[in-house]
């Protein structure tokens, strides 16, 4: 009964070569994968030092604008005690 389900030496083989293909492809399919996502963890450092960058630009606007919005301010009193 065993003997019967015993596949031909050529067939175990061509068996074999197919799951070590299969093999092979998994492994290959998980190694782009992880490639992947190291490439998206880097992009998204790049995007995190970047929006880093431009909050810090953003605050220094931010500054400048108050500071000049001061002086306006300063400059619309002084003409307003003048105008008196």
């Amino acid at each position: 009964m065993a003997q019967g389900l015993l596949l031909p030496l050529d067939m175990i083989k061509e068996k074999e070569s197919s799951l070590d293909r299969l093999e092979r492809t998994t492994v290959s399919h998980g190694i782009r994968a992880i490639q992947k996502m190291v490439e998206v963890c880097g992009r998204a450092r790049q995007g995190d030092a970047e929006v880093t960058k431009l909050t810090a630009e953003n605050a220094k606007l931010l500054g400048e604008v108050n500071r000049l919005g001061e002086e306006n301010f300063k400059f619309k009193d002084t003409a307003v005690q003048l105008g008196r």
